[in-house]
């Protein structure tokens, strides 16, 4: 089993809501570096997880999925 160091950035109650809330949208690529992801970010193709849950987007992966 697997445990993260890097402790936890968002309850479970709060990255449920930020999936299921009816106004957001999410930001766009160019505004979503240095924020938490909420859900799973997986461009197709080719189909591989670029981003999992409670992962901090750093510059790199923006860019990547613009």
């Amino acid at each position: 089993m697997f445990f993260s160091t890097c402790g936890s950035s968002l309850s479970v109650k709060s990255a449920m809501l930020a999936i299921a809330g009816p106004q957001n949208c999410g930001p766009s690529p160019t505004e979503a570096a240095g924020r938490v992801a909420a859900d799973m970010l997986t461009p197709y193709p080719p189909g591989i997880r670029a981003v999992l849950p409670d992962e901090r987007l750093t510059e790199p992966v923006p860019r990547y999925l613009r």
